[in-house]
């Protein structure tokens, strides 16, 4: 095993070179709690990066005119303040890190990699569909959070760029095992040129344009699930991804009928749902939906012990519930680039523990509310 630079004195992470069962293994020190901070759809923009005037002019309207690019205000400041009060172990960025089309030259990526390596602490990239707009292309993206300081990715040998394993470690025990898995669809939008990938993308043959889970990757979940087991025994698990399954909308359907039916499709609205069960926790103004409609993800995470799934992409559902075992919950989105709720910004600590222990809770950002940048933040 190669041990990797992206490390503190509090947690190591090392790649593994030799054929173990992980792609990665997490060590964290005996005593401290393994608290994850999910970051979701931070979505870096920048209107000096939108590729026409058509598209100038759609983003402008939609999302603050200039100041869309003040990525302190409407970004780090809220990841500063989430990770001062959580104190993570390591840090997940659970897709949707930029809005790649506007990222064509790659400058919001490397800010990115240079803002997330300047708290010193591991963190792990799931690719979202807005991450691979950009025109340097993924293979670039991959090779640029490989080289920095702490950042962590693999791209994995089966569909999407982001499908690997992370074993998480403490006092010489595997506690869990993190799935990584890219959820695609990032795409070509030919009938509005400039949103989305280019067709010539240098890397437009690695992309699944259709959001969705292949075959291969429920291949790869299965046989790295049987290969930990066989080597480490039974460890519990759970799995990081940008696009929420169909489950999530089951869920909600099942368990509280009297939601009403628009919340179990696509759109925004300003009634909130509370999901207030025992065990439950959040709430959400957006209807519910889920990729991955023949459950063959499901019956992976049902057969290999998996505790908890987590989801970005949805951004202002901010909600917990616990379904037929399984913890489904969607991240707090941690900036005010694209559509947000201004009472729903913050980011989500999940604690994970021996024996399967899974907790989550909300971090709501305390910080004022704004979307312009003041005087003395300048």
């Amino acid at each position: 095993m190669e041990q990797l630079h992206n490390q503190t004195d509090a947690v190591v992470v090392t790649e593994c070179t030799n054929g173990d069962v992980y792609d990665y293994i997490v060590d964290i020190p005996a005593g401290r709690e393994v608290t994850v901070l999910q970051l979701s759809d931070l979505q870096l923009m920048s209107m000096d990066g939108v590729r026409n005037e058509t598209r100038y002019q759609q983003i402008f309207a939609a999302f603050y005119g200039d100041n869309v690019h003040d990525q302190y205000t409407q970004v780090w400041r809220y990841v500063d303040e989430a990770i001062e009060r959580t104190k993570p172990a390591l840090i997940v960025l659970a897709g949707d890190l930029i809005y790649g089309q506007t990222d064509d030259g790659g400058a919001l990526w490397l800010e990115v990699c240079e803002q997330m390596d300047s708290y010193g602490i591991p963190w792990f990239v799931v690719f979202g569909n807005h991450d691979n707009e950009s025109g340097k292309g993924v293979l670039w993206q991959i090779e640029q959070v490989r080289a920095s300081k702490y950042g962590v990715l693999k791209r994995g040998s089966v569909t999407g760029n982001s499908n690997y394993s992370v074993g998480l470690r403490q006092d010489g025990k595997f506690i869990y095992t993190l799935y990584m898995v890219d959820t695609n669809g990032c795409r070509v939008y030919p009938e509005n040129p400039g949103e989305g990938m280019m067709p010539d993308n240098p890397d437009i043959a690695l992309i699944m344009q259709k959001k969705g889970i292949c075959d291969d990757q429920i291949a790869w979940l299965c046989d790295t699930a049987n290969a930990i087991s066989e080597k480490h025994g039974e460890i519990p698990a759970a799995a990081f991804m940008h696009i929420a399954l169909s489950e999530a909308v089951a869920a909600v359907r099942e368990q509280y009928p009297s939601i009403p039916e628009r919340y179990l499709r696509p759109g925004l609205y300003g009634e909130r749902f509370d999901a207030d069960l025992p065990g439950d926790s959040g709430c959400s103004y957006e209807g519910y939906t889920g990729l991955d409609t023949e459950g063959r993800f499901w019956a992976f995470a049902k057969e290999h012990g998996v505790k908890g799934l987590f989801f970005a992409h949805a951004h202002i559902i901010a909600s917990s519930i616990v379904y037929d075992g399984i913890r489904l919950t969607y991240g707090l989105k941690s900036s005010t680039h694209d559509y947000h709720h201004p009472e729903m910004l913050g980011a989500l600590a999940i604690t994970f523990g021996e024996g399967g222990a899974l907790s989550v809770d909300y971090n709501y950002t305390e910080l004022p509310y704004q979307t312009e940048l003041t005087k003395t933040e300048k």
